[in-house]
């Protein structure tokens, strides 16, 4: 069927726009859901003003529009991957999908350590997720040694998939955060972006992200503290003294735990 491509990007957008609460948020994920679709770019479909789909591609994105719609499927997950820097980061359910918060973290930690010249380094990603932190790290710092562990072995296969898929080498470990790392194992620089979703605040989220991921992965008792806690308490012996001044342990935080997580920091000896 021959569709113009103006009145099919309104029709897309007039049936998400409910989900996503947003006009403008729902006209760029129906050019997002288009472009795959079509395997064509935006601006390739805009020149080209119709596009013509397949029965096969009217059922897809027919399919696609239901998940959205009922199902509160999100995009990632319809799409398969999200950008993260310069990495592409495959995306399955339940698994975590990455957020722009993380990607612009990470980028402030590689840009820290460029700036040190510390690119021979050892880095431990700990709750790794899909592997979206370790991945570009490991991307930019072809020379370091990159380990990514998580309590999911789904979480490390995904990950595993992502490393080969961005041609990067990482080292794997299975563990609850650090249960079952030796004592003598340790690293230059760790971080983490853990479960700190509390769970009261978890009743409240979108159902895309509590009907999709894992909550195991998001939310952590105490307030959404005793994963950050249990990190920044047994950090200390699993990182090495070494010569930069960098802070050596990063962990991604709610927005108002701010306080409290730098109370347990200098509890647990760190100083910048």
């Amino acid at each position: 069927m021959v569709h113009y491509v103006t009145d099919l990007i309104n029709a897309i957008t007039q049936r998400i726009e409910q989900e996503y609460k947003n006009r403008q948020t729902a006209t760029h994920n129906a050019w997002t859901l288009l472009t795959k679709l079509t395997e064509r770019s935006k601006a390739d479909l805009i020149v080209s003003e119709t596009v013509s789909l397949t029965q096969e591609q009217e059922n897809t994105l027919e399919q696609w529009l239901t998940d959205i719609t009922q199902e509160h499927k999100p995009l990632q997950y319809i799409i398969g991957s999200v950008p993260f820097l310069d990495a592409e980061i495959f995306v399955e359910p339940p698994i975590v999908i990455p957020r722009p918060e993380t990607e612009m973290w990470c980028h402030t930690l590689i840009e820290t350590l460029r700036r040190h010249d510390a690119t021979r380094i050892r880095i431990l990603d700990m709750c790794t997720g899909a592997g979206c932190i370790a991945v570009a790290l490991a991307q930019a710092f072809p020379h370091a040694e990159i380990w990514a562990a998580d309590v999911s072995s789904h979480a490390l296969e995904l990950t595993h998939k992502n490393a080969q898929h961005n041609t990067v080498s990482l080292t794997y470990m299975q563990s609850d955060v650090f249960r079952y790392f030796t004592r003598d194992t340790k690293f230059d620089v760790i971080v983490s972006n853990p479960p700190y979703v509390s769970r009261e605040e978890w009743h409240d989220i979108t159902p895309r992200i509590t009907q999709w991921e894992d909550p195991h992965a998001l939310v952590a008792a105490d307030d959404g503290y005793a994963i950050i806690q249990e990190l920044i308490t047994h950090a200390p012996s699993h990182l090495r003294t070494i010569a930069y001044d960098i802070p050596q342990l990063w962990i991604e935080i709610g927005y108002l735990q701010g306080n409290t997580a730098k109370q347990l920091y200098e509890n647990a000896g760190f100083t910048n």
